[in-house]
C-alpha cells in the first residue's frame, strides 16, 4: 500500500529535507538530490504509463526522479548498461523469471552474474549451500530451506519486488517429453509429444 506520509517521514529522518522550499529534497550538506532511473521497454502497452507512476511517485515525496537518458531504454541497452555498473543510473526496475526451480542463487548469489543489485550475505550464502545439499531431496526439508530463506530475504530488502506471477501449465500423465522451455519459445510441435498409453489417464 502506498503511504505517502510515512515515505517523507522515513526520508527525513533520514535528514533528507526540502530546505530551500521547491518541493525537492536535498541531502545532509544542502546538495540537491537527483537520480537516475532506468527501465526497460519490453513492447507492452503500460511501459510508459509505468514508468511515469514511478517518478511521479518519487515527486510526491520530493526525490527528483528523471529516465536515464530521458526515455525508456532498449533491453539490449538496459542489459549491457546495468550490468556493465553504468555510473548514470542509479535506480533500475527489472524482471527475471523462474523455471521449475525457484532457489534465487543467480539472483542474490556473490558470483552470480544476474545479481545486478550487487548484494549478497554470508547467511544468503548459507541457504545456497544448504538447499544444494542431499538433504534436499526431502521435499518437506526443501520446502523448510526455502520459507527459511524467505524470510531472510524480506528481513534484508535487497530489492523491492511489486510482483510475483506464477505460470501452471497442465498436461495428461501419459504425456512423455514436453518440453515447457522450448513451448513458451514455440519451438516445440505437437509432434515431439510422447504418449506412454492409448488411453488418458483417468
Amino acid at each position: 500500500k502506498k503511504d505517502v506520509e510515512k515515505a517523507k517521514k522515513l526520508l527525513d529522518d533520514a535528514g533528507y529535507k526540502d530546505k530551500d522550499g521547491d518541493g525537492l529534497r536535498e541531502d545532509k550538506n544542502g546538495n540537491k538530490l537527483s537520480f537516475n532511473f532506468a527501465i526497460r521497454n519490453t513492447g507492452a502497452e503500460y511501459d510508459q504509463a509505468l514508468a511515469d507512476v514511478f517518478v511521479k511517485s518519487w515527486k510526491e515525496v520530493g526525490l527528483d526522479v528523471k529516465l536515464v537518458d530521458g526515455k525508456l531504454m532498449s533491453p539490449k541497452d538496459f542489459s549491457q548498461r546495468v550490468q556493465a555498473d553504468d555510473p548514470s543510473i542509479d535506480i533500475f526496475q527489472a524482471a527475471w523469471q523462474f523455471g521449475t526451480n525457484p532457489n534465487r542463487q543467480e539472483l542474490l548469489g556473490k558470483k552470480a552474474p544476474l545479481n545486478l543489485y550487487r548484494y549478497t550475505t554470508e547467511a544468503f550464502e548459507n541457504s545456497f549451500k544448504a538447499q544444494g545439499s542431499e538433504d534436499m531431496f526431502d521435499d518437506a526439508k526443501l520446502k523448510a530451506a526455502y520459507n527459511k530463506f524467505d524470510g531472510e530475504v524480506a528481513e534484508e530488502l535487497p530489492f523491492f519486488p511489486l510482483s510475483w506471477d506464477t505460470s501452471i501449465t497442465f498436461f495428461n500423465k501419459r504425456v512423455k517429453s514436453y518440453d515447457l522451455a522450448k513451448a513458451k519459445k514455440n519451438q516445440f510441435k505437437l509432434y515431439d509429444i510422447e504418449l506412454t498409453a492409448n488411453e488418458g489417464a483417468k
